[in-house]
């Protein structure tokens, strides 16, 4: 091997590849990693929270409900499109590319903001309907 063994446009590009995909796995094995980890913490915390109290003999406080996630489903959408629109490009420039890879992602972000555009009629028809009945649980009767 030379010196510029590994500056080939071959070479460099399959190793830009490799380093790109290990580099993706990382990541998601990475986040996955922290989030449990994070749940871990948690969980022992309420758990040393609940045996002091024992240990003092005072009520044992009820179990934290997990909050929702919201779902957000604008940001999923325009990121499926975005890939979607990226790889349409890439299809329009490039011959050999199928064009409808980048269909399908942009029909799959358009299928998420269509959802995010139906729940989002819902969940402020329940947020009406709960305001409605707190208010005529505060009225006096």
């Amino acid at each position: 091997m030379y010196p510029g063994f590994f500056w080939r446009p071959e070479i460099l590009g399959q190793f830009l590849g490799l380093v790109s995909i290990v580099g993706i796995i990382l990541m998601v094995i990475l986040l996955v990693w922290f989030r449990e980890r994070s749940k871990r913490l948690r969980d022992k915390m309420i758990h040393e929270e609940r045996l002091a109290a024992i240990e003092k003999g005072v009520p044992v406080p009820a179990l934290p409900a997990e909050p929702p996630r919201p779902r957000n489903y604008v940001m999923r959408g325009m990121v499926w499109m975005a890939i979607g629109l990226g790889l349409l490009a890439l299809a329009w420039s490039e011959a050999d590319f199928p064009l409808g890879v980048g269909l399908i992602f942009v029909l799959i972000g358009l299928a998420i903001l269509i959802a995010h555009l139906l729940t989002k009629r819902r969940r402020k028809e329940a947020y009406h309907s709960d305001t409605e009945h707190h208010s005529d649980l505060d009225s006096p009767s």
